[in-house]
């Protein structure tokens, strides 16, 4: 279908002043079609530590507007 179902990096997180790259990983869970343009409209972002995954940041897109001209 050509859509993703993850995205995943490194990304900078800082702890105690420190900064180290950890594994981060973006989901998108759910996609739906607005003006004919398919787009992933729920997903989280999660930090993959050692310790244990870790749900940053949770998304959903309820409607979209845009500026056709």
């Amino acid at each position: 279908r050509g859509r993703f179902s993850k995205l995943d990096a490194e990304r900078h997180l800082e702890r105690d002043g420190v900064s180290t790259l950890e594994p981060w990983r973006v989901t998108a869970e759910a996609w739906k079609t607005f003006s004919g343009i398919q787009i992933p409209v729920r997903g989280r972002v999660t930090w993959r530590l050692r310790g244990g995954d870790f749900d940053y940041y949770l998304w959903e897109i309820v409607d979209v507007e845009y500026d056709p001209t």
